[in-house]
C-alpha cells in the first residue's frame, strides 16, 4: 500500500486559509483536517494549537508584493499610466488582505500578533513608501501637492476601501470591474494632483 503524499506546510495553510475565510474563525480543526486528508493529531503536531495555525494562514502578505515597484520612481513613463499600474497591485494586494485581516479581527487578535511582531507594521511602511514616492514625484514637478503624506493616504485609501468593501458586502462598489474601478479612481486622482497645465 502506497504511503500519503506528505502535504508542505503552505499546502496546509492555502487549505487552513479558504476554510477560515469561508467559515470564520470558528471553523474547527476537524474540518481542517477533513479537507485535506489528514487527521487531527496530524495537524497538531505541525502546528500546535488552533491559533496557531489561524495565525499562519491569515497573517497578512508581506506588503512589497506591491510596494517594490515604488522603489526607485517614479520613471519616465507619464504619471497616470504610473498611477494605474500601482493601484491595480495595490487593489489586487488589498484583495488579498481584506478578508485575512476581518476573520483575525473577528477573532480578537491584536494589531501586533496579526503582523507578526514588527518592528514598522506593514500599514506604516506602506504609508511611508508611498509617500516617498510621491514626493520624489513632487520633486521632478510630476504632481501639485504641499504634502506628500496626503497624496499617499489618499492613493491607499481608493485601494483598501474598494477591497474591504468588495468583502464585507459580498458585492464591489461602485458595481464596476476591478480594472474600470482603477481607471476612473485614477483619473480622479489625476485631475486632483496634476500640475497646472497637464
Amino acid at each position: 500500500m502506497a504511503r500519503p503524499r506528505q502535504l508542505s506546510d503552505e499546502e496546509i495553510l492555502d487549505v487552513a486559509r479558504a476554510a477560515f475565510v469561508e467559515g470564520g474563525p470558528s471553523v474547527t480543526i476537524e474540518a481542517i483536517a477533513e479537507r485535506l486528508g489528514l487527521s487531527q493529531a496530524a495537524l497538531f503536531k505541525r502546528f500546535g494549537t488552533k491559533e496557531r495555525l489561524l495565525l499562519a494562514a491569515l497573517q497578512p502578505p508581506d506588503p512589497d508584493a506591491w510596494l517594490g515597484q515604488l522603489a526607485d520612481g517614479p520613471d519616465e513613463r507619464p504619471a497616470p499610466d504610473q498611477l494605474r499600474e500601482i493601484g491595480a497591485r495595490a487593489l489586487a494586494f488589498y484583495h488579498t488582505v481584506a478578508p485575512r485581516i476581518a476573520v483575525l479581527r473577528a477573532h480578537g487578535v491584536p494589531h501586533a500578533a496579526m503582523f507578526g511582531g514588527c518592528a514598522e507594521p506593514p500599514p506604516i511602511r506602506s504609508a511611508r513608501v508611498v509617500a516617498a514616492w510621491f514626493q520624489r514625484g513632487i520633486a521632478r514637478g510630476l504632481f501639485r501637492a504641499e504634502d506628500p503624506n496626503v497624496l499617499a493616504m489618499m492613493f491607499i485609501a481608493a485601494w483598501q476601501s474598494r477591497a474591504f468593501w468588495s468583502h464585507m458586502s459580498g458585492a464591489p462598489f461602485p458595481p464596476l470591474s476591478d480594472e474600470a474601478y482603477v481607471d476612473h479612481a485614477v483619473d480622479m486622482f489625476w485631475r486632483g494632483a496634476a500640475p497646472e497645465g497637464a
